[in-house]
C-alpha cells in the first residue's frame, strides 16, 4: 500500500503513450470479407466490379467499404462494436444523409451486434458469421452526395498513377 495522498507505481494511471495500440485486426477482417461480398457475381444485388477498402481521402467520409459500378455507388460501414454503430450516427453525413455517399449503404457487423430495428431508413444490413456475409436486409437507394464521390474517385484514380490528362474517346485514328 502506498502512502495517504501519493500513488503506487502500480497504480499509476497509464498515458496515452504507454497504452497498447488498438487492435482493430477484428475491423479489418471484415471490411476485407465485406468488400469481397461486394466484388461476388454480377448477377447478384449489389455487386461491384471495383472495390476501395478502407480508403482515407480529403472527403468528409472515410468508408470502410466502397464500391462502384456501371449504375450505382455502395458504400459498407464495418462496425465490431455497439459503442461504435451508436457513436456512427452522430456524425454529420448521418444526421443529414444526403451529404453522405453511396447509394446503397450498409451496416455489417457481426451477427446479432445491430439489428434492423437500429439501422437508419433505406440502410441495410449484413451480418458475419465464421467468415461468412448474409444480408439481413437489403439497401434502398438514397441520394448521395455526389462531391465526396467525386473526391474518393479522383483520390484512387491518383493514387493508382492516373496522370491528370485530356481524356478524348473521339479522336479520329488519324490524329496523334
Amino acid at each position: 500500500m502506498g502512502i495517504r495522498g501519493r500513488k503506487t507505481v502500480d497504480s499509476a494511471p497509464t498515458s496515452p503513450a504507454q497504452k497498447r495500440p488498438h487492435d482493430n485486426s477484428r475491423h479489418r477482417e471484415l471490411c476485407l470479407l465485406a468488400a469481397k461480398w461486394l466484388r461476388r457475381s454480377k448477377l447478384t444485388f449489389p455487386s461491384c466490379p471495383y472495390v476501395a477498402v478502407e480508403l482515407v481521402t480529403a472527403s468528409q467520409e472515410s468508408p470502410d467499404v466502397f464500391g462502384w459500378n456501371y449504375w450505382a455507388t455502395v458504400l459498407i460501414e464495418v462496425k465490431v462494436s455497439r459503442s461504435d454503430f451508436l457513436a456512427d450516427a452522430k456524425k454529420s453525413f448521418r444526421q443529414q444523409p444526403e451529404e453522405g455517399v453511396g447509394a446503397f449503404r450498409y451496416y455489417c457487423s457481426p451477427e446479432g451486434l445491430i439489428t434492423e430495428a437500429d439501422l437508419p431508413d433505406k440502410w441495410g444490413l449484413l451480418w458475419e458469421k465464421d467468415g461468412v456475409i448474409t444480408v439481413v436486409k437489403n439497401a434502398e437507394r438514397q441520394q448521395q452526395s455526389a462531391q465526396g464521390e467525386i473526391t474518393i474517385l479522383a483520390s484512387i484514380m491518383r493514387r493508382e498513377g492516373v496522370k491528370p490528362r485530356l481524356f478524348d474517346y473521339r479522336k479520329q485514328n488519324n490524329e496523334v
